[in-house]
């Protein structure tokens, strides 16, 4: 971090890819943390409406899921889809991610009305 600075971009990186180790390991608490750490500085650094403001999203999104949180989970999901039709445009391949996180937060929660059009 002080290679870049708290604000900077890669520190942001930093955070998103060790949130996910964290998920991985099952350190939900510190996942969360380092996943909101890396959103606040790319939606300061890129604004609320950008790209990489919804990968964040998504992948905050996942340990929620993972964390059985899917109440919190799914707006999450929602945003990023909102950011991603937005600025990507609805055929954008970045959209299938989203949508197979949504569609599997569903089935997972044998809402399947809600998973087949996705």
């Amino acid at each position: 971090m002080e290679l870049f600075g708290p604000n900077h971009t890669d520190t942001a990186k930093s955070f998103d890819h060790l949130g996910t180790l964290y998920a991985l390991l099952a350190e939900y608490a510190k996942a969360v943390n380092c996943l909101n750490d890396a959103l606040k500085i790319r939606e300061t650094a890129y604004g609320k409406d950008h790209p990489d403001v919804a990968k964040i999203l998504v992948t905050l999104a996942r340990v929620q899921i993972d964390k059985d949180n899917r109440d919190k989970a799914e707006p999450l999901l929602n945003r990023a889809l909102a950011i991603q039709k937005k600025s990507l445009g609805p055929e954008h391949p970045d959209l299938t991610r989203t949508l197979n996180t949504l569609a599997w937060m569903y089935i997972y929660t044998d809402n399947f009305e809600k998973a087949k059009p996705l």
